[in-house]
């Protein structure tokens, strides 16, 4: 069973954290390696949030995507833990998130990268479930990645009924951590060694001695069994980790706007509660296919039609990589940050 009525579920990139160099060394890794024409800063930061192999696709890639994606993942896997920071106020923002809800993530990254990835930056303990590229069939903007997340979470019934997207053939029953079991150290590494990297040109020799020694931080740890606990056991330790030093390196081109877009209206999120109609935009008279207490928090469109198709609430952030007009447009509300974001559903969970 949920331990609390709501319940929050948090993209990654641009929304969390800010992984903006790694993802684009990344990138012109593949490029150059496989003797491919290399796309510009801009226009990869424009896809972020696509699984990778779309996002190679719409760079111009038209044969070998696969050589391409595991090209990445190996160089990824060198360089993630250096060179990915939580978002300002984010650990904060996680921390005061799980005093009132239950917590997941949902995101098109590789699940295996992303365990270990928060596990190192101290947020690992505060999320019931993570789910990624490799859990799900159909990644955002398909209902499916958010319905696997509440099914893990052992919330179930009405969200999922009211999508077409299902999850099909499938009971629903409680499994709080049944996508969150343990992660060896050397579960990425294992991943990106698979037979299909034979097809590829010579890769550099020594990534696996580089991998584990950027793992090597890990092991104090604990973490040769990454796993994420329940809310109820993150509660009693949610202070024990200390603030990592959180910076901001993501932007948006254009204007940063705060407050939610609504029905074309602008609520800013510190002054929601004063507002006449608030307790309209949480009744059922204006919502009434959604389900008032889910909410995804997100940076870039992809979240938010994920979030239309599952039936629940969408929050953008404009700390990420989506244009302020698209989050105006496609989110219920749209925020500064994750921060923001969360005081702006704990005042709206009050009202439940």
């Amino acid at each position: 069973m949920p331990n609390f009525q709501t319940t929050l579920l948090f993209d990654l990139d641009g929304t969390l954290i800010d992984s903006t160099p790694a993802i684009l060394d990344g990138f012109h890794y593949a490029f150059a390696h496989l003797g491919a024409a290399e796309p510009s800063d801009e226009a990869i930061k424009r896809l972020i949030g696509h699984p990778l192999e779309v996002m190679f696709e719409r760079l111009g890639v038209t044969r070998d995507v696969q050589n391409f994606v595991l090209a990445y993942k190996q160089r990824y896997a060198q360089t993630f833990l250096d060179q990915t920071v939580l978002l300002s106020g984010a650990f904060e923002a996680v921390r005061a998130a799980s005093e009132f809800a239950n917590l997941g993530v949902v995101t098109t990254k590789t699940s295996k990268f992303s365990k270990i990835l928060l596990q190192h930056l101290g947020v690992a303990k505060f999320f019931g479930t993570i789910v990624g590229r490799e859990d799900v069939q159909d990644p955002k903007p398909s209902a499916e990645p958010i319905l696997k997340a509440l099914e893990n979470l052992g919330i179930c019934g009405a969200t999922a009924s009211k999508s077409s997207n299902t999850i099909s053939s499938k009971a629903c029953y409680a499994t709080a951590n049944k996508n969150t079991s343990a992660a060896s150290r050397s579960a990425i590494l294992n991943e990106i060694s698979a037979p299909d990297l034979k097809s590829l040109p010579a890769l550099d020799p020594d990534s696996g001695k580089v991998f584990e020694q950027n793992l090597s931080s890990i092991a104090s740890q604990n973490s040769d069994t990454i796993s994420f606990k329940n809310l109820s056991e993150a509660k009693s330790d949610r202070y024990e980790a200390g603030d990592k030093g959180q910076k901001s390196g993501v932007s948006i081109e254009g204007e940063s706007d705060k407050g939610g877009a609504r029905g074309g209206k602008i609520y800013d999120a510190h002054e929601l509660n004063s507002t006449p109609c608030y307790d309209k935009i949480c009744s059922d008279e204006i919502l009434p296919s959604v389900s008032q207490n889910i909410f995804m928090i997100g940076d870039t469109l992809l979240d938010a039609i994920a979030a239309k198709s599952a039936a629940v609430r969408s929050v953008g952030v404009s700390c990420g990589y989506g244009s302020a007009s698209e989050l105006r447009a496609h989110f219920e509300f749209v925020c500064a940050d994750a921060k923001e974001a969360v005081e702006l559903i704990r005042e709206i969970s009050s009202k439940f």
